[in-house]
C-alpha cells in the first residue's frame, strides 16, 4: 500500500470482442469506450476504459477510476459502464479529457481488502502501465 492508488480503495464506494490491454509506439490506440481482459491466476475478468478521442501518448491523463453500485455487479463487463459516470461521459464524449476505469464487481463489495476492491486496483495499475496514465492525479468516485 505504498501508492495512491492502493489507499483510494479505502475510501467506501457509495456509488463484441475482448483483447488484452496493449499499448506499442507503432500501434493506433483505440479510443473511446474501450472493452479489456484483466487475467490473473488463471482468471479473467472484463472491464471498460474510456480513452480521450484527443488521445496522445506524448501527454499524461488524468485518470478516473469509477467504483459503480451493487446493481451493476455481476461479469459480463459491460453493465457497470452502461449507466453512472459512463452516461455522462457520452453526453461530451468526444472532448471528455479523462481515462477512466470501469472494473466490474463480482462479489459486491468495493472493500480494500475484498477480491473486488483488489481486482479493481489491479486493474487501474495495469490501465496505468499501459496507457498514459498520470498517477499523481488518479481520481475515486
Amino acid at each position: 500500500m505504498n501508492s495512491p492508488t492502493h489507499c483510494i480503495l479505502l475510501i467506501p464506494a457509495l456509488f463484441m470482442v475482448w483483447h488484452p490491454t496493449v499499448e506499442a509506439a507503432d500501434e493506433a490506440i483505440e479510443t473511446g469506450f474501450v472493452n479489456h481482459v484483466y487475467r490473473n491466476a488463471g482468471h479473467e475478468s472484463k472491464y471498460v476504459v474510456f480513452i480521450p478521442h484527443d488521445y496522445d501518448r506524448s501527454k499524461e491523463y488524468p485518470t478516473i477510476l469509477f467504483l459503480h453500485s451493487l446493481g451493476q455487479s455481476g461479469t459480463d463487463g459491460l453493465t457497470q459502464a452502461g449507466r453512472g459516470l459512463a452516461t455522462a461521459i457520452r453526453k461530451r464524449e468526444n472532448d471528455f479529457p479523462f481515462i477512466v476505469v470501469f472494473p466490474q464487481s463480482h462479489e459486491r463489495s468495493w472493500l480494500a481488502d475484498s477480491a473486488d476492491g483488489k481486482r479493481a486496483v489491479a486493474i487501474l495499475d495495469e490501465v496505468s502501465k499501459n496507457y498514459r496514465a498520470d498517477k499523481t492525479r488518479v481520481y475515486l468516485t
